[in-house]
């Protein structure tokens, strides 16, 4: 009985023994897995930064058009022209090329405007020659229209009655999209219009004094935009582009399709 006894005491102290050193083993199991769980943890975490980084800067940095009309997108001399301004200059290109664009795809224009178009004087994708197109005749006409000041060139009362219908006019014919996306009213197309009246008075005047040639082919020559004496002039101004705004800029996708 002694024996039996005995025998009961070894094999329950052999159990707990071997129980308390699986029970050590596990702890040390864990022990050695906290610093592969901490390694995860931290991953996870330093991704989930990331994320909400890269969120908030996009968040700050996107680019929705109608939120930045009063951004400045170019600076002539002392003139700024914000993004408001332009949207006119954007609103003709995109006019004038949704007619070619519904001619080369009618059942799907806006694939008009990816199109590389390699012409002798430039070459690009009709978007961004639409978007260069925009932004020097805007240029153009602010230099020109200084230079009209200075001269004391001025406009008619006729031609101050015509910049008011032709205001109102242009007003009338744009689409709901365009008054949502550009948020121009009619008093700044007055502001823009007369600009423009003002810019091509005096060019004519300028081309008039050209006795070799017509009107028309002294513009085209001299006084427009790639012109000898346009060009020379607007190298003694100082022109700075906002080029973090101006390059999200696509012709094609703001006020039309």
């Amino acid at each position: 009985m002694w024996y039996g006894m005995a025998a009961r005491y070894c094999l329950v102290k052999s159990r707990i023994e071997h129980g308390g050193g699986h029970q050590k083993l596990e702890k040390q199991r864990k022990w050695h897995l906290e610093p592969e769980i901490k390694g995860i943890l931290i991953f996870v975490l330093v991704i989930c930064i990331l994320i909400a980084a890269v969120t908030i800067y996009h968040l700050k940095t996107v680019f929705i058009y109608e939120d930045d009309l009063t951004e400045p997108i170019v600076t002539i001399g002392g003139t700024v022209v914000t993004l408001r301004e332009i949207s006119y200059y954007i609103m003709e290109v995109e006019n004038t090329g949704d007619e070619f664009a519904r001619v080369y795809n009618p059942d799907n224009p806006i694939e008009y405007w990816g199109v590389f178009m390699n012409e002798e004087t430039s070459a690009g994708y009709v978007s961004d020659l639409a978007r260069t197109a925009a932004l020097d005749y805007c240029i153009r006409d602010n230099i020109y229209y200084l230079e009209a000041v200075k001269a004391g060139v001025e406009l008619t009362e006729e031609e101050w009655e015509s910049v008011r219908t032709d205001a109102e006019d242009y007003y009338a014919q744009m689409t709901q999209r365009q008054r949502e996306v550009t948020q121009l009213v009619t008093e700044d197309l007055e502001l823009i219009i007369e600009k423009v009246t003002l810019t091509q008075k005096y060019m004519i005047q300028l081309s008039s004094q050209e006795e070799d040639v017509s009107v028309l082919e002294a513009v085209t020559l001299h006084y427009d935009v790639g012109g000898d004496y346009y060009e020379n002039l607007k190298n003694s101004y100082t022109i700075k582009i906002n080029e973090r705004i101006w390059d999200q800029v696509h012709p094609g996708h703001i006020t039309i399709n």
